[in-house]
């Protein structure tokens, strides 16, 4: 079923298919790029509506979450840092500041911008030695071109309504040798060939979703070249999963994973390496 001529956010073409028919929230595929994308959305969800209090606080208060969220970010940096030596470093979403923190232990001089107001004020009570932090959109923030050795996006990118303007500007934001590191994910991954429409990365928030030829392209039109890639292993616990799963809740999957959780007692607080559904890129300028 054609989906009318609302064009792809990525490569342009008016080719797009109904993906997963019948899925909610309702979402297209580029016959082009295979982007998958959500029609209609044109900017940003109301900060105030979907990124303020509640929406980061659910896994702030499992005593396991925030080491496990470091330990992702410090594997995630280590890969970055196998293309670029620590520098000035931009977190794009930056959230609560996470990454920021751990970038900063490993000798980075990091920047964080967020679009959540509540999100930049708990990064600022987190970071309190003054680290910058700016409220507001990647493309509005006051940053000087070719300032960042390094920029991140991790888990931003397919909440992005235009993620080539965003793309496109951490071209412009990147030193000559400086990388991007995004993770985003993966249409096409395990997970989402055995769910279908009913992967937990289907969500109101995630309108743009790529395949690995989607994130290609959409790096190349934005005059960015891949450098390395691979599966993204976030440091996770059966609890944390299974909180996910309650606020983002699937039938049979998300009664499962509570009762498992009960049953387990203090073993599904143990965190592990799991394979998320994700992929992660190093891109440079070409």
């Amino acid at each position: 079923m054609s989906s009318g001529r609302e064009p792809c956010p990525v490569c342009g073409a008016e080719a797009g298919r109904e993906h997963h028919p019948g899925m909610a929230p309702r979402m297209l595929r580029c016959a082009d790029c295979s982007l998958v994308w959500r029609p209609g959305v044109a900017a940003f969800p109301v900060a105030d509506e979907t990124y303020e209090e509640g929406y980061y606080e659910w896994w702030l208060e499992l005593p396991e979450a925030v080491a496990a969220k470091r330990a992702t970010f410090a594997r995630l940096l280590a890969l970055l840092e196998r293309q670029v030596a620590p520098g000035s470093l931009l977190d794009v979403g930056s959230a609560v500041g996470l990454l920021l923190e751990v970038a900063r232990e490993r000798g980075w001089e990091p920047t964080g911008v967020e679009v959540s107001r509540h999100a930049v004020q708990l990064a600022r009570e987190r970071l309190a030695d003054g680290a910058t932090i700016y409220h507001g959109r990647l493309e509005d923030a006051p940053l000087d071109d070719a300032s960042f050795d390094a920029i991140t996006m991790t888990d931003v990118l397919e909440h992005l309504p235009d993620p080539m303007a965003s793309l496109r500007r951490c071209r412009e934001l990147l030193a000559p040798d400086g990388r991007l590191l995004i993770t985003t994910p993966a249409v096409g991954c395990l997970s989402e060939r055995l769910m279908g429409g009913g992967w937990f990365q289907y969500k109101d928030e995630h309108t743009r979703l790529f395949t690995a030829r989607a994130l290609r392209t959409a790096l190349d039109r934005a005059g960015l070249a891949i450098e390395a890639t691979g599966s993204v292993r976030k440091t996770l616990s059966l609890a944390f999963v299974s909180r996910h799963f309650d606020a983002y809740p699937r039938p049979v999957l998300s009664p499962a994973l509570r009762g498992l959780t009960r049953a387990l007692g203090p073993l599904a607080r143990v965190t592990l390496p799991m394979a998320s559904g994700e992929m992660w890129a190093v891109a440079r300028s070409r």
